[in-house]
């Protein structure tokens, strides 16, 4: 099941303390680690361990293609990684270590797949047991090393756009940025009932959870960030001076933007954008700016504004003049 649907192919050692998590257990039981050779000879020769790589594949990608087609032969595959990586998040081991490393320790390498990944399973298997255990996780989030080291992973894939060197922690990324910023539409209810957050608060990168979702082009998460009348539509992040709206069109998130258009019209009809924003929007009621009907109609595909100020020229990427 692991080698079959995890989201990137794992390490011998990665996959060997994933199989010893016990779900429900407070800390991981070293006794319970199987040796890969173990793995490997209980599999009847379908799997094979890469050379300096050690990785663990099966034996042709033909075999992925049959195990992961079959809908029988695993009961609920991501609802059980989803509910490992969790559990192993959630140990008391896991969770004494300091937010500021910058990678995960040598003697815990399920970390780093479990930080990264563990919203991706959650999305495709979402339960009640993992709902619980992601609740668990995001009180204090922004102390937590798996905050640390799922931002650090964002900056290491992008390269532009909000930045994260790491060197004071997460500091602010609560649970509210992290499942926004994840796009874990069925969490964000669960998120809100947990306690009373800033929803406009900004993290370590300047960011507000309305920031993440939109930058990620979570337009449902998006959707339901709009509906809290304390949402700051115009609140730009402290690094790059980007509002939310700006991002979304960085993400090439059409959606997101329409959403955002939506919102001005129903929501605030007697407040305007800031001015670069109110561009971004061109075609909507009582927006502020040039660059009328930026956007147009099917899948927020830009066409070619005329007049924009230099800022938004830019994020076009040269569409019109600056």
């Amino acid at each position: 099941m692991w080698v079959s649907f995890s989201e990137r192919p794992l390490r011998v050692e990665e996959l060997c303390h994933a199989l010893g998590v016990e779900i429900e257990s407070t800390d991981l039981d070293p006794e319970n680690i199987p040796a890969i050779r173990t793995v490997v000879s209980s599999c009847l020769g379908l799997l094979k361990v890469g050379g300096s790589s050690s990785m663990v594949r099966l034996v042709h990608f033909t075999l992925q293609e049959d195990l992961s087609s079959d809908p029988i032969l695993f009961n609920s595959p991501h609802s059980t990684i989803a509910e490992v990586c969790l559990t192993y998040l959630n140990y008391r081991s896991v969770r004494d270590l300091s937010p500021t490393l910058d990678m995960a320790p040598s003697t815990m390498p399920f970390l780093e797949y479990a930080s990264d990944y563990w919203g991706e399973h959650t999305r495709k298997g979402m339960t009640n047991n993992v709902k619980r255990l992601v609740r668990k996780l995001l009180d204090r989030f922004d102390e937590h090393i798996s905050a640390q080291l799922l931002l650090l992973r964002y900056t290491r894939s992008h390269l532009w756009g909000l930045r994260f060197d790491g060197l004071g922690g997460p500091v602010g990324f609560t649970g509210l940025h992290g499942v926004a910023y994840l796009g874990i539409v069925e969490i964000i209810a669960a998120v809100f009932e947990m306690k009373e957050w800033d929803i406009n608060a900004s993290d370590c990168t300047g960011s507000t959870p309305l920031t993440w979702a939109a930058y990620n082009g979570h337009e449902e998460v998006v959707k339901m960030l709009l509906e809290r009348e304390e949402v700051n539509l115009n609140h730009a992040d402290s690094i790059c001076g980007w509002t939310p709206l700006r991002l979304a069109v960085l993400g090439a998130s059409g959606g997101c933007q329409y959403t955002f258009g939506a919102k001005r019209c129903k929501s605030q009809p007697g407040r305007h954008l800031s001015c670069p924003d109110a561009t971004l929007l061109g075609g909507y009621d009582g927006a502020e700016g040039g660059g009328k009907d930026a956007f147009g109609a099917k899948g927020g595909q830009p066409r070619p504004a005329r007049h924009q100020r230099w800022p938004d020229a830019t994020v076009f990427g040269g569409w019109g003049w600056a």
